[in-house]
């Protein structure tokens, strides 16, 4: 009793001041948004600055300017200006306007609650935003890799938030990569951690592949849920940068296991997209799919042909993989593989069409002898073997034979996927075969790495 009283006090202590010193004036430290379309141009704070999707540190600081640097060598001057008289309301608050470096800002220090009838509110404050037609990257078979950065910032304000700050930090994501549900560790930018916490996380990417920073946001371990492929993520697709913002505090945290429920800001690759994630939190894509259409559809500044396309792929898929009748599905093949990498979910019915509708036998040497080309696949745990698929089943639907290449991996991966709903170990000769298949080097480094992973 007397333990939890001290703590309690020591936290209305850090909730009550900052025992630490800033580089910068209190007046600055903040999130600045463009003052037209809202989007997160630059942070700063005590101690470092996020610009240009990364970390910089402060070397000098005047009324009217600010020199960052890095240790690398490079040098970014962001002019201040504060003279301008405009200001913006966003939720009934009033917010002034600043250049930097010629853009007009406003700087946020927006803490929302959100609830489905907030829908997209704040967003729609900022009326200069304007259409995005651009499209995903072409697809490529190969395994390439992003980078993420996160600044959680936690100033013990709250109980809750003390408390988070006084056990040992989660820093990993969980990426969906049309391989496997796959967990990735961060690594701390360094051992500060006096106003939050960064880390930079390098993941391997192929497609539009899409991120949940729920662990890592609300520092809770959980176990891996097949629904979240259903959901609204994160998106990131190959050789994106992507630099989130989270303020961690000891208001509402999460609406679900996708959702985050507090200020949060995304800069780099694919921004315009997880900006308008944010936009829509608490709105899953099946739970009720005409409210976010509908919110969207009155929505008074234009939603990327991105976003919308993938709303569209998700709940399409989705339905169509509770159906899976075969006659009525024969129709909408072939499905272009640009869609396929898309979204997972595209992905992810086709998994189950072609397990449920392929050719398949019983995976023993002497069938393997008679059928070599035919695709190794574990099966869940009420079946004590593995299976061979035809591969011409899959070509005939209209795919390629990097497609099946890919296809062929992506089943391999889960006999060491700690996810894998199967206990079936992967017998040599089956190996042999994989491997015998599998000609991308890039492919076959990514199996390895997880091979050696799994006997660790």
């Amino acid at each position: 009793m007397k333990k939890i009283l001290y703590l309690l006090i020591v936290a209305a202590m850090f909730t009550a001041c900052t025992p630490y010193g800033s580089q910068i004036p209190d007046s600055l430290i903040g999130n600045y948004l463009n003052f037209s379309n809202g989007k997160w141009e630059c942070g700063l704070y005590e101690e470092f600055a996020i610009y240009q999707n990364d970390f910089w540190d402060y070397e000098s600081i005047s009324d009217s300017e600010i020199v960052l640097s890095k240790k690398s060598g490079a040098k970014a001057v962001l002019i201040i200006d504060n003279t301008s008289t405009d200001y913006r309301e966003i939720d009934g608050n009033r917010y002034n306007a600043l250049a930097i470096n010629g853009t007009q800002v406003i700087k946020s220090d927006l803490n929302l609650e959100f609830s489905p009838q907030e829908i997209l509110s704040s967003y729609q404050q900022f009326s200069g935003i304007e259409k995005d037609t651009s499209s995903f990257k072409k697809h490529k078979y190969a395994m390439d890799t992003a980078v993420v950065r996160v600044y959680i910032r936690n100033l013990a304000q709250g109980a809750r938030a003390f408390f988070k700050r006084s056990v040992g930090r989660f820093n990993q994501i969980e990426v969906f990569n049309y391989l496997e549900a796959r967990r990735v560790s961060g690594f701390p930018i360094d051992s500060t951690d006096h106003f939050g916490y960064r880390y930079e996380i390098k993941i391997p990417v192929t497609g539009v592949s899409e991120l949940t920073m729920y662990e890592l946001f609300t520092d809770g371990v959980i176990d891996y849920n097949s629904g979240g492929k259903t959901f609204m993520n994160y998106i990131v697709e190959p050789g994106d940068t992507l630099m989130f913002y989270y303020l961690e505090s000891g208001k509402l945290f999460t609406r679900s296991q996708t959702d985050i429920a507090c200020e949060t800001y995304c800069m780099g690759g694919n921004y315009r997209f997880n900006s308008e994630k944010n936009a829509t939190i608490g709105l899953q894509v099946l739970s009720d799919s005409t409210k976010i259409f509908n919110a969207i559809n009155s929505c008074k500044v234009p939603i990327s042909d991105k976003f919308l396309n993938i709303q569209h792929l998700k709940l399409k898929y989705n339905l169509l993989r509770q159906k899976m009748d075969s006659n009525s599905l024969q129709s909408i093949f072939p499905i272009s593989e640009d869609e396929v990498f898309s979204s997972i979910s595209v992905y992810e019915f086709l998994l189950d069409y072609i397990r449920k509708y392929a050719e398949n036998i019983e995976s023993t040497p002497e069938n393997l002898s008679q059928h070599p080309d035919w695709i190794i696949a574990e099966v869940d745990n009420n079946h004590n073997r593995n299976i061979l698929i035809n591969p011409e089943f899959i070509k005939n639907l209209g795919f390629s034979d990097d497609f099946v290449e890919f296809f062929r991996l992506s089943h391999a991966v889960q006999f060491f996927d700690d996810f894998s709903p199967s206990s079936n170990d992967l017998q040599d000769y089956e190996l042999e075969s994989i491997m015998q298949h599998i000609q991308q080097s890039d492919y076959k480094a990514y199996l390895e790495e997880k091979m050696k992973s799994k006997k660790r």
